[in-house]
């Protein structure tokens, strides 16, 4: 899978940030209780674009801007 941004940006100005993320009356958690969700940000506005579940189970994170793909795990 392959996140696709289709403004003009650096891969730098992009970071990933883990967490697990849970239900607020329930305790319960979203996907794996063992596994802790992505949450991919822009740096230059702050914004969360892609929350991903279970991503930190993940071995990439690959970005598109343009015709270039960076693995933002890399």
């Amino acid at each position: 899978d392959v996140l696709v941004f289709g403004g003009t940006a650096r891969a730098d100005q992009f970071q990933v940030n883990f967490t697990h993320t849970a239900n607020k009356e329930t305790g319960e958690r979203s996907g794996d209780d063992d596994v802790q969700e992505a949450f991919v940000i822009y740096k230059p506005t702050g914004q969360i674009l892609w929350a991903l579940v279970d991503g930190g189970g993940e071995a990439s994170i690959n970005l598109q801007i343009g015709a270039e793909v960076f693995d933002l795990l890399g």
